[in-house]
């Protein structure tokens, strides 16, 4: 877990946070961070988090995120439908349902009480809080949905470096239910 202060005993605001998160990732070789990504999968395979799910949002990992793209067969293999996110100019995202790799799909998935959402994220709290990259998809878009649907559940994926104390919250954040690094879960299983 992360020093939540800067030199000096200042609290960092998210800007200072993502520079800190984007220096820690870097220093990770790619062999890690698959490996992290391979643990963190595995952790979410083994719990029940996937037992009652019918649709699993995903997303296509840039290199300096957790790559989720391990759970793939396991959500084939229990029948869970995959989808993933696009983004439009006007700053709107929607997830699309697509076989694994294939995301040409017109099919607007709507999420419920059986979707699970994983959340990327550049760092996160054990409670759940989340700094995002700074665009606020996914904080506009649970907003949008938890207002009809309160029971979609939702799970921050992170590698262990991007875990701090305490991060800086403004009107409009959206929190994940828990977070799982490659180390385990944070918050309940």
């Amino acid at each position: 877990m992360n020093t939540d202060q800067l030199a000096g005993g200042a609290s960092p605001n998210a800007a200072e946070i993502r520079a800190q998160v984007a220096r820690s990732v870097k220093s990770l070789s790619v062999v890690q961070r698959r490996q992290y990504s391979q643990k963190l999968c595995q952790h979410i395979a083994q719990s029940n988090w996937l037992d009652t799910v019918q649709y699993l949002f995903i997303y296509q990992a840039m290199k300096d995120e957790i790559d989720p793209g391990f759970l793939e067969e396991t959500a084939h293999l229990k029948g869970i439908c995959l989808a993933y996110p696009r983004t439009s100019p006007d700053g709107s995202m929607e997830f699309f349902a697509a076989p694994a790799a294939q995301l040409n799909s017109n099919r607007a998935c709507t999420p419920d009480s059986n979707t699970l959402i994983l959340l990327p994220g550049r760092a996160f709290s054990p409670g759940g809080h989340r700094i995002g990259r700074g665009r606020g998809y996914y904080d506009r878009y649970l907003q949008r949905y938890r207002a009809s649907c309160p029971a979609i559940r939702t799970l921050g994926i992170a590698f262990s470096l991007q875990i701090f104390n305490h991060l800086p919250q403004h009107a409009g954040d959206q929190s994940s239910d828990a977070v799982c690094t490659e180390n385990g879960f944070l918050g309940y299983t």
